[in-house]
């Protein structure tokens, strides 16, 4: 990500362009190990078949937020912010392991938090000093990550998403 903006502030347009194919290469591959790594990791209890579908959306908006960064790389603030949020979306599932190595105990909904105010609130303060408004894109990257919540609140503990969640991880 850094490279990226480096590349772009050095007006080096071609070299963004190619990191930037290696890019999705390294995203697609992050999707499928991410989706591996969660569904095979077995889900005995009702409580952990219902926090999967906190990983599960990190990486469904993930993917969707790559794929729009993809769609929207002609037009560079909706582009940039898009890429931005798909990487923070990659290091949120970071901080909650090192959290669990540090052995520091929060809750899915506190790491979330901490999160957002640590890498997403720079970005709401970028936009108010540069646009003199809020992007789009950040309101609805931010609203997106928080739709977790109640996606793990409601759906979580559903028999539908029980189910699947059994199926999933015990086939």
């Amino acid at each position: 990500m850094i490279a990226q903006v480096l590349w772009i502030r050095a007006r080096n347009y071609q070299l963004h362009r190619t990191l930037g194919m290696v890019g999705v290469v390294v995203a697609v591959l992050f999707v499928i190990t991410a989706a591996v790594v969660v569904i095979g990791k077995p889900r005995p209890t009702e409580a952990a078949r219902a926090i999967l579908i906190l990983p599960m959306h990190q990486l469904v908006i993930f993917s969707l937020f790559v794929a729009a960064g993809i769609r929207f790389r002609r037009e560079a603030a909706s582009h940039k912010r898009l890429m931005y949020i798909a990487t923070f979306i990659t290091v949120m599932t970071g901080m909650r392991r090192l959290q669990t190595l540090l052995d520091i105990t929060t809750s899915p909904y506190q790491t979330l938090v901490v999160a957002v105010a640590l890498l997403l609130l720079p970005l709401f303060v970028y936009d108010a000093f540069t646009l003199r408004r809020i992007h789009p894109v950040t309101w609805g990257g931010t609203l997106l990550v928080f739709a977790a919540i109640p996606l793990h609140s409601v759906v979580g503990y559903t028999a539908g998403w029980q189910n699947f969640a059994d199926w999933l991880t015990n086939r």
